[in-house]
């Protein structure tokens, strides 16, 4: 399974701000770092409306450096860092899910179908992983397609019909992709990678499923039968291939593997 960059959402150079004064601290004394940034955090809530905002140093293996939170919570801790981009977040974090998934479908298949005591508790584990993973695989794909809709957009859909951010936000999986995102962008995804696009569309529709329980009763089998079935039969790195690509279909490198 894939390992990526986890990047910041925001860059000093993506704001394209005009800077009239820069100032520089260096906090790498601990005993005045605290001093310092509580200093920065007070000063900079005072302009919450305006352009200005505190700048990190470039992480490790990130050579841009990135815009901080500034963050003060009710207990009174600050916390000021780079904010994560949380379709990486995302991303990754379905990666280790689901790779966790595989070792214990290979761990379930060990044991033959009169061990219903040890399949039980392995599977108990394996729903836990399989679901997460498929729900947050998913999450990375509906936050980066809403990442992407401009704050001011407004699409002619027809005659008398005006979609704004909001109302595209509520569209389907299916529409962004093949209505919206070539409207905004010119790229066609589903018509590029058909077989990803199906893929897409595969593990939102199961996502959906597992949100979205539905009991189906057939004879001799259980509700959720062909539900578990399905996940038994999930594969992964398919799915997971297929998301990554698309999240670097408007932007090259959005998304990179971890060397």
């Amino acid at each position: 399974m894939k390992s990526i960059k986890i990047k910041p959402l925001t860059f000093a150079e993506d704001l394209r701000i005009p800077t009239n004064q820069v100032t520089h601290y260096n906090i790498t004394d601990p005993e005045k770092a605290k001093e310092v940034m509580e200093k920065l955090q007070n000063f900079v809530s005072q302009y919450k409306n305006t352009n200005l905002f505190i700048q990190a140093k470039s992480l490790k293996g990130i050579d841009t450096p990135a815009i901080t939170t500034n963050i003060k919570t009710k207990d009174g801790n600050t916390f000021q860092f780079p904010e994560p981009n949380p379709v990486h977040l995302y991303f990754q974090n379905s990666c280790n899910h689901l790779t966790a998934s595989l070792t214990l479908l290979k761990d379930l298949k060990q044991y033959n179908s009169i061990d219903h005591e040890k399949q039980y508790a392995v599977f108990l584990k394996y729903f836990h992983e399989i679901t997460t993973g498929i729900t947050l695989l998913v999450m990375s794909v509906e936050t980066f397609i809403n990442q992407h809709i401009p704050e001011t957009i407004v699409l002619e859909m027809g005659e008398n019909t005006h979609w704004n951010k909001p109302i595209i936000e509520r569209k389907s999986l299916k529409i962004k992709i093949k209505e919206i995102i070539p409207k905004i962008y010119g790229v066609n995804f589903y018509l590029q990678n058909e077989v990803d696009y199906i893929y897409l569309i595969e593990v939102q529709d199961l996502r959906n499923d597992l949100v979205h329980l539905k009991t189906v009763q057939k004879s001799n089998k259980t509700f959720y039968e062909d539900l578990i079935k399905r996940l038994l039969e999930f594969e992964p790195e398919k799915y997971v291939n297929a998301v990554f690509k698309f999240l670097n279909c408007l932007n090259a490198g959005y998304i990179e593997e971890e060397l």
